[in-house]
């Protein structure tokens, strides 16, 4: 695995009281593993995920799409629980793909 060269090439992040470097690595797959991710919705969820850490803050330092399974390594603030950022990032993404492709339902 790469993912020990992206935890070098992370920063340090500073808040008011706190210097961190804290890494996560999230993997989800669709329901039952389907392969949909492929073409325009993979392409659609890599701009989506991209999005939503853009907008929360988060730092995105490896994102790899497959056909049936999403690899996201990113950093956040030690005050966000990773199970939020998890439900966040999966939760409007499947909305989100689910109304732009309602045939992948």
């Amino acid at each position: 695995m790469v993912y020990h060269v992206t935890i070098d090439g992370m920063k340090e992040q500073h808040t008011k009281h706190v210097t961190y470097k804290i890494a996560y690595h999230f993997v989800w797959c669709p329901k039952y593993r389907k392969q949909i991710l492929q073409g325009d919705v993979a392409t659609f969820v890599e701009s989506e995920i991209k999005r939503l850490c853009a907008e929360n803050g988060w730092e995105v330092g490896a994102l790899n799409i497959q056909e049936d399974h999403v690899h996201l390594f990113l950093s956040a603030p030690p005050a966000i629980a990773p199970s939020l950022i998890a439900n966040t990032l999966k939760g409007i993404t499947a909305r989100q793909v689910f109304k732009q492709y309602p045939e992948v339902k």
